[in-house]
């Protein structure tokens, strides 16, 4: 820069002109190109109008001091000068807002996508009726439908899934002549409930070993008699319940589960929909009603 962008750029940074000093100094430094100044731009410096000789004396003596020591507080004062703040430039700051732009609409798509992969699985509260189900026959190599066996034999079959936040329990019972037959598993433990998560669409049994076993301990205390007509290994039965995959796809008020056994092979399909709010009570009823005949039925064969 030349002399006068020099003295404009020193008033802008230090909101003043420039002392004699700091003028040389930068001068001599090469901060800019020497040039000749109009008299606008020369620094001047104040002199005396009146001087005896032994003042032009005493400032000559000073004057020769000055040159053999030279001022190097000015040099240094300089070296201080603040310089000006970068600032981006219109090409870094369209790129800047272009990356903050890619990232929002990045967290937005992955945010939505979190959203609908959620609700897609959520499944709403309240009672769903099994309108469909069958079941592999590993024996026989061949998919039986449950409800049409049923109604062959003419014991009309119940089945349905009750979801409370994030709880899932199965409840069938059967409405025989004699009256109804809920199994005590049903109503009188908790090893048919389990947890919803929507985001894998899985339905996961949560009971450890202990918990399971103890269950079945209280049902032989309460139902001796069911318990020795059905006897069966409950480490065999847990293990087999807790590798037991569910998942399940949901489509509106509707929604399909699909069991897959230890080695990933589909053994039990079944389809659910969701009842009205007056269904669902009547559903409840009928099935309070199975219970109460059911544990009236069983105490009074424990009685003989």
């Amino acid at each position: 820069m030349n002399q006068k962008d020099w003295i404009e750029y020193f008033e802008v940074i230090n909101d003043r002109k420039p002392t004699p000093q700091e003028f040389a100094a930068a001068k001599e430094a090469g901060e800019f190109e020497s040039d000749s100044l109009n008299p606008q731009q020369t620094v001047s410096i104040e002199k005396p109008t009146q001087v005896n000789q032994q003042s032009m004396a005493q400032s000559v003596k000073v004057s020769a001091q000055q040159i053999t020591q030279p001022d190097t507080p000015a040099v240094e004062s300089m070296d201080k000068v603040p310089k000006p703040k970068k600032k981006f430039t219109k090409k870094t700051k369209t790129i800047v807002f272009s990356i903050l732009g890619v990232l929002t609409a990045i967290l937005l798509i992955v945010g939505g996508y979190s959203l609908w992969r959620y609700q897609s699985g959520k499944l709403a509260s309240g009672v769903y009726e099994e309108v469909y189900s069958e079941y592999y026959d590993y024996q026989n190599k061949k998919w039986i439908e449950i409800k049409k066996e049923s109604a062959k034999d003419g014991v009309p079959l119940y089945d349905f899934v009750v979801v409370k936040g994030d709880n899932y329990q199965y409840h069938s019972f059967w409405k025989l002549d004699s009256g109804s037959y809920v199994n005590p598993t049903d109503y009188d433990s908790t090893v048919n409930t389990l947890k919803l998560y929507p985001w894998e669409k899985q339905a996961k049994f949560q009971m450890s070993f202990s918990e399971y076993e103890s269950e079945f301990t209280k049902l032989r205390k309460n139902y001796p008699k069911f318990i020795n007509d059905t006897y069966f290994d409950v480490k065999e039965s847990y293990q087999k319940k807790s590798k037991t995959t569910v998942l399940y796809e949901k489509n509106g008020d509707m929604f399909t589960e699909k069991n897959y056994d230890e080695d990933g092979k589909l053994f039990l399909k079944r389809t659910f929909r969701r009842l009205s709010k007056e269904d669902s009570r009547e559903r409840l009823a009928d099935y309070d009603r199975a219970v109460e005949e059911d544990k009236k039925e069983r105490q009074e064969d424990s009685d003989d």
